[in-house]
């Protein structure tokens, strides 16, 4: 094996690897606090941009509600996102697709955040292997 393609295998090997051990501790993570930040003002306004139709107003409501299990009925809080115009009319009401938008964000922050650690990590870390390749094959 010549010593270029020696270096790219190993530039590479070493990318992968990085790419495959920060994402797996980074994606989930970020996931899961867009789990938790879900149902937030924040979250709502960010979203209710792309779903919310022009000149409404992106609002949280709360109501209470039963959810049931093997264990019987309980009560629980379920969230919405509605769609408020200047008249205060609710145009549109929406209880999922909110979340899944907001939890696809989450996600991509995930990456990006995975890309710069393994851009981080990786270019210095190539850079010093690369060059003990180099000084082995010179011997």
């Amino acid at each position: 094996m010549s010593q270029r393609s020696r270096r790219t295998l190993t530039g590479w090997v070493i990318w992968l690897v990085l790419a495959a051990v920060i994402g797996s501790c980074v994606v989930p993570g970020s996931a899961f606090a867009g789990v938790l930040s879900a149902h937030t003002e924040p979250a709502i306004a960010i979203t209710g941009r792309w779903i919310c139709p022009a000149g409404t107003t992106p609002i949280r409501h709360d109501r209470e509600t039963t959810s049931r299990d093997r264990y019987g009925e309980h009560r629980s809080t379920a969230h919405e996102l509605h769609c408020r115009d200047t008249d205060g009319t609710i145009v549109l009401r929406d209880p999922f697709s909110y979340v899944v938008l907001w939890l696809g964000l989450a996600a991509l922050v995930g990456v990006a955040v995975t890309l710069l650690g393994v851009v981080i990590v990786g270019v210095p870390g190539a850079w010093l292997i690369n060059r003990r390749i180099d000084a082995s094959g010179t011997r």
